[in-house]
């Protein structure tokens, strides 16, 4: 399937990208917040859209996707960073660090870190904890 939707690569501080027209297949918007390419980010967010448009899969906040890439990815539903209107909700994919630490987690690195606000580290720890009854993705990391 050739993607139908596009995805809007913002140059700002800290690169954003977010996706226009998964909504049509039932799913918030997605959104990256890492600094990496455009063709890096275009690429992150097709792959997470094609399971969306074609598998059906209907992600929400808190949800761990082991099946796309090497290492899993988290969504989380929060406010886009860089809102096309007022109030846009959005689904943030979200990476560990090389060091395989996630942004809500103590020690991530700070350009993995910054994918989340700190309030929204707060609600992603408390999400995880009842989702998956840990604090951390690395038990021996808690505090």
């Amino acid at each position: 399937m050739k993607p139908d939707w596009i995805i809007h690569y913002i140059l700002c501080e800290r690169p954003s990208s977010h996706t226009h027209g998964l909504n049509k297949y039932g799913s918030l918007e997605l959104e990256l917040n890492l600094p990496v390419s455009d063709k890096k980010a275009m690429m992150i967010l097709n792959l997470v859209g094609e399971a969306i448009a074609e598998k059906g899969r209907n992600y929400h906040s808190g949800d761990r996707e082991d099946d796309i890439f090497t290492l899993p990815c988290y969504l989380f539903e929060t406010e886009s960073a860089e809102p096309s209107q007022p109030g846009e909700r959005v689904l943030r994919v979200l990476f560990c660090d090389p060091a395989g630490i996630y942004p809500w987690e103590p020690g991530c690195d700070p350009d993995y870190a910054a994918q989340l606000s700190e309030s929204e580290k707060m609600e992603m720890a408390q999400l995880y904890q009842q989702r998956y009854g840990a604090a951390s993705v690395h038990p021996n990391m808690e505090k």
